[in-house]
């Protein structure tokens, strides 16, 4: 426990692959005067949207999400899925204790559902051991890893996490999605070896919410070498794809890519998939070198970290149906929203201040993620979470921004 104690006090150094970006963005504005009143209503002859530049009007905390059970988790990510008509919280690392206190061990990732949407700080495991079980399970080479004594007393192991949210699977009446993950080695609170990212299908019983995540591909489908496609944001367009945001490791820092795949088709099979060239063109195959000097695109949303693209066509600006919020690669604790015609973009992503602070004690803020479902987008009022380092393992809080809309 004590060598498990000194690893996480460099929890942060989690997320710092992606590595730092440029100071490239555009000047931030001022922190807003936060509000601990819920925000007014604002009422429009004609849908209003998001006006641009943002302007961020009031802050209104909701706090630390949390579960109901005696026991406690200390977790972060916090990304928020819907499928069978429920709404579930996938977190990443989830530090198990007892009602007493007892330390139980640490889950790689796991989620929980959210009774009531209205209720978005509120989200409940459905096992009712105090150590949660994995939503992306193991394998038996990776659990034997990770069980090794060796591994077990320098704190080496093998995690998967998933940052990209949900594709549904058509014709599967809204039960079925595939979900990307993020393998990677650890040793402490260091992340050491990436190796690779994996695709998932998940199934959710809509009577009981009950829901399970089957890896039904070879592992990995994307080897660890270039881009980490699928690894930051997945998003289902009005065209018939499936648009894939993806980082890479700290080699590469900055750059962002973008994949393609139709959203009817096996997202196990890599030849379904397409990958964006520079000058806009998709093709089936890459190959390196990667960054300004290789012939992808690496620039789509260039030094972005976590975040969600939304299709919002009747909030975003005019011709800009696709919204970004999200947070820089370099942990600067700060919200950025951007704007752009296609997934690809081109993007306008303005800095808007640094994340309020939950709690007595306040750490970089990272895993920024909006949550459409939890949202007044009618009002400029948007649910939106993120992580906080400033506790050992970390917590997942949550606000509704209220931006101008007009």
């Amino acid at each position: 426990m004590d060598k498990f104690k000194s690893a996480l006090n460099d929890f942060k150094d989690k997320f710092q692959h992606p590595q730092p970006q440029p100071n490239n963005q555009p000047t931030p504005q001022p922190q807003p005067t936060l509000s601990t009143s819920p925000p007014q209503d604002v009422t429009h002859p004609h849908p209003p949207r998001l006006k641009w530049p943002p302007k961020l009007l009031t802050t209104h905390i909701l706090g630390e999400i949390r579960d109901p059970s005696p026991h406690t988790y200390h977790r972060d990510i916090g990304r928020s899925i819907q499928l069978g008509h429920h709404t579930y919280y996938i977190f990443g690392d989830t530090f198990c204790f007892s009602s007493s206190g007892t330390f139980k061990g640490v889950t790689n990732n796991s989620i929980a559902h959210i009774p009531d949407p209205h209720h978005p700080t509120k989200s409940r495991y459905l096992s009712h051991s105090a150590k949660v079980p994995e939503f992306i399970p193991f394998t038996d080479p990776e659990r034997r890893f990770c069980e090794d004594p060796t591994n077990k007393a320098e704190n080496r192991r093998i995690v998967n996490w998933s940052f990209g949210g949900i594709v549904p699977l058509p014709r599967s009446h809204g039960t079925e999605g595939w979900l990307f993950y993020d393998q990677v080695e650890t040793h402490g609170a260091e992340a050491v070896k990436q190796n690779g990212i994996g695709v998932a299908k998940v199934h959710v019983d809509p009577l009981t919410a009950a829901i399970h995540c089957h890896r039904t591909a070879p592992f990995p489908l994307f080897s660890a070498d270039g881009p980490l496609w699928g690894n930051i944001s997945n998003i289902e367009a009005p065209d018939g794809y499936t648009y894939l945001l993806s980082g890479v490791g700290k080699e590469l820092g900055l750059d962002n890519y973008m994949a393609r795949i139709r959203s009817d088709s096996d997202f196990t099979d890599r030849a379904c998939y397409e990958f964006l060239h520079k000058g806009g063109e998709w093709k089936k195959t890459y190959e390196p070198p990667f960054g300004p000097f290789g012939a992808l695109e690496h620039t789509v949303l260039s030094g972005q970290g976590q975040g969600a693209i939304l299709h919002l066509p009747g909030f975003a600006p005019r011709g800009r149906e696709y919204v970004w919020f999200g947070c820089e690669k370099f942990p600067t604790s700060r919200l950025c929203v951007g704007v752009a015609e296609r997934p690809e973009g081109p993007w306008d992503v303005r800095v808007l201040g640094e994340l309020p602070g939950v709690g007595e004690k306040v750490g970089t803020r990272y895993c920024v993620y909006p949550h459409v479902w939890g949202s007044r987008l009618g009002r400029g009022e948007v649910l939106i979470s993120w992580s906080d380092d400033g506790r050992m393992g970390g917590f997942v809080a949550a606000a509704v921004f209220r931006f101008e809309v007009g």
